[in-house]
């Protein structure tokens, strides 16, 4: 029998991310392949769910009331309170329609004590969704770091398993669990998307058409995750061959403090006229942006954030069927073949990936049949219904090595 799935997160729904598209994604597979999915978004209101979502089959819940309390410390209280109100809301979802296995994302502390109890009673197996490594950025303040301990000491060595987006990843978790790894099974679970959401093409206004050449970028401006200054200064070194190519930055910008760095590339790459910037917009507009492009582009910096990570906009890119040129780090290269499926380039170094887009805009042809073999890999490998079936057999599995007593 299909298995019902309850995932829980404090990620939100409202706001586009990464992390919540892979959610929905992984929600949207299993009800496609016949089996029962439904989100949990400790963070939003049940209001802000129905607004922001169109979830089709997929049952989403709001678990925060619906007034929202500013201030970290009211987040605590409201993370305190949902502790409290879950034993309520898991018991009755269970009455309604048993739960065969609750998926985590997110350290959800201290949410975690209310879903583990429940679970432990029910002996409803958990699985806990892997993304980074879980140390990053918790290591200066003190309740952070005790969240951590708690997370990695206490919770993961009970869960069923632990889903990690990539080999990094994989291993680290390993190396921590040590013998007790032989409770929990350790699996890659890679980036999924929803191929069928991002090759369908757009309704097409002019607002692509009037940019004439361009590449796009859509993602954080923010931090070192996605080297914005890196691309920007490959991009200027384009310009020399392509000058009327532009290059379109999609995503927040408006915290200008944080933006320093990009308008330092930009200012000394001399290609302020070049490059545009769009703010936040509808997802049907950045769409349209993408699908429009000459080449989706992203210079990932070779980090520890990125040593752990394999982007979900990777899968996003080549599902629109447009060649992507990006960087060697993480995972990508166990995916992404040079001149095969993509344009691989090394990371940190502006020159090799001028010479990318250079060597894309230049050999058309080349670039499309790329640019399909992408968008392959993408329907093959990252599809949410191939994703959902991995995880059904996972679920599978984990039953049927459970007691019986």
């Amino acid at each position: 029998m299909p298995p019902n799935v309850l995932i829980i997160t404090r990620v939100d729904a409202v706001s586009p991310s990464a992390t919540a598209a892979r959610l929905r994604a992984v929600s949207k597979g299993l009800n496609a392949i016949g089996a029962k999915a439904s989100i949990l978004w400790l963070t939003n209101s049940q209001t802000e769910v129905n607004e922001a979502l169109a979830s089709g089959k997929q049952q989403m819940y709001g678990f925060r009331s619906s007034s929202k309390m500013p201030g970290k410390y009211m987040a605590y209280l409201n993370r305190w309170s949902a502790t409290l109100r879950l034993p309520i809301f898991l018991k009755e979802s269970h009455q309604s329609a048993p739960i065969d296995a609750v998926y985590l994302f997110g350290l959800l502390l201290p949410e975690r004590f209310a879903i583990f109890s429940f679970c432990d009673k029910h002996k409803i197996p958990i699985m806990d969704d892997i993304t980074e490594y879980p140390y990053l950025g918790r290591e200066k303040k003190l309740l952070r770091k005790i969240e951590y301990s708690l997370f990695m000491n206490h919770f993961l060595p009970r869960v069923s398993a632990a889903l990690c987006i990539t080999k990094g990843i994989e291993v680290f978790i390993a190396k921590h669990l040590g013998e007790k790894a032989a409770n929990t099974i350790i699996s890659n679970f890679g980036i999924i998307v929803e191929y069928d959401k991002f090759s369908q093409a757009p309704q097409r206004s002019d607002s692509a058409d009037k940019l004439g050449d361009y590449l796009a970028y859509a993602g954080t401006m923010y931090g070192d995750k996605d080297g914005v200054p890196d691309l920007i200064s490959a991009f200027s070194l384009a310009l020399r061959t392509h000058p009327q190519l532009k290059l379109l930055i999609i995503g927040d910008n408006s915290k200008k403090d944080r933006m320093k760095d990009i308008m330092a590339a930009i200012k000394e790459g001399k290609c302020e006229d070049s490059i545009l910037f769009t703010g936040r917009i509808s997802w049907e507009l950045m769409h349209e942006y993408l699908y429009g492009a000459q080449a989706l582009v992203l210079a990932k910096p070779d980090n520890e954030q990125n040593d752990g990570c394999f982007p979900t906009k990777l899968g996003e890119y080549l599902s629109c069927g447009r060649p992507v040129i990006t960087t060697s780090v993480g995972d990508i290269p166990l995916f992404l073949q040079d001149g095969v499926n993509s344009y691989l380039a090394k990371p940190g170094n502006v020159g090799d990936f001028a010479a990318k887009i250079n060597e894309c805009l230049d050999n058309p042809e080349q670039s499309a049949m790329i640019a399909e073999k992408g968008k392959a890999l993408a329907k093959d490998v990252f599809n949410y219904t191939s994703r959902a079936q991995e995880l059904v057999e996972l679920i599978n599995l984990i039953k049927q090595n459970q007691p019986s007593n």
